[in-house]
């Protein structure tokens, strides 16, 4: 692929509020990527899982968002659950809750819930105008990132 792989969006800098579920994050951080940098993005999701509850409905409302804003692709941690004598291994033993965080189950079977995430996803058309949340030229938003920032993230919220 072309284009910038982004990670590590379960984490939000404290500075910069609100805090965000994973995947919105992940809509926003890919929208101002491609505007900022002017070329495709991808990104990976799914780590929040493992230390946040989380709605259903809302994981759905999030993940809709990545396909709306245009986002290329999404990594998601791993394929499939590792199976039961793998879980005291590297790396399925180094946090609670990875070795279940697969799309698919140790039988190689989709997850019927992540499978109905994944459909209505992919049943997203992207918004004609990606960036319209966006109201300040690249220019101002490099002059005061900090400030921006905050700034389009509650337009990103909105729009939605």
């Amino acid at each position: 692929m072309q284009g910038l792989s982004l990670t590590g969006l379960d984490s939000w800098p404290e500075h910069l509020e609100p805090s965000a579920q994973e995947l919105l994050r992940a809509a926003f951080l890919g929208s101002l990527g491609q505007w900022i940098f002017q070329t495709s993005i991808e990104v990976e999701v799914g780590w929040a899982l493992l230390r946040q509850p989380y709605d259903p409905e809302t994981l759905i409302k999030a993940g809709s968002a990545l396909a709306l804003h245009g986002i290329n692709g999404i990594n998601w941690l791993t394929l499939a659950d590792p199976t039961t004598r793998l879980h005291a291994e590297s790396p399925w033993s180094l946090n609670p809750g990875l070795a279940k965080l697969g799309l698919l189950d140790q039988a190689l079977e989709p997850k019927t819930e992540l499978g109905a995430w994944f459909k209505e996803w992919s049943a997203q058309k992207a918004h004609q105008n990606l960036f319209d949340f966006i109201d300040i030229s690249l220019k101002e938003y490099l002059s005061d990132p900090q400030i921006h920032f905050n700034c389009l993230w509650g337009h990103f919220i909105d729009s939605f």
